[in-house]
């Protein structure tokens, strides 16, 4: 999903057209930028069954030197989970901290990262 595609109102079509490159649907549609924001959402932290991954979905772009990205309070089924990465040269720094107290924990915690 581009977000270059979206309305001003951050909304999708409901179908396209290709030879005439035309939107239809109702519009705004809700449920098009709840999926967005949950995409956006499992690159950085995903639920895989019982284990949390980190990072499956960021960029090697977005890593470049001196960058940092941060998630604050992440609500999950393990509880509020918080994460800081960021690049130094050619090191990757990463840590996290899980709220888990009433929750189950997970079985295991997986980082993939690439610079």
């Amino acid at each position: 999903m581009d977000v270059s595609h979206a309305s001003p109102t951050n909304t999708w079509v409901e179908g396209i057209d290709l030879p005439e490159q035309t939107g239809s649907g109702d519009m705004p549609h809700g449920w098009a930028a709840a999926q967005y924001l949950t995409i956006r959402r499992n690159s950085l932290l995903y639920e895989n069954e019982r284990q949390l991954e980190f990072g499956c979905g960021i960029q090697p772009e977005w890593l470049h030197n001196g960058a940092q990205l941060s998630v604050k309070r992440a609500a999950t089924k393990f509880g509020a989970v918080g994460f800081r990465l960021e690049r130094s040269g050619s090191q990757l720094f990463f840590e996290y901290t899980l709220a888990s107290e009433g929750y189950e924990a997970p079985n295991r915690n997986v980082c993939t990262f690439q610079i």
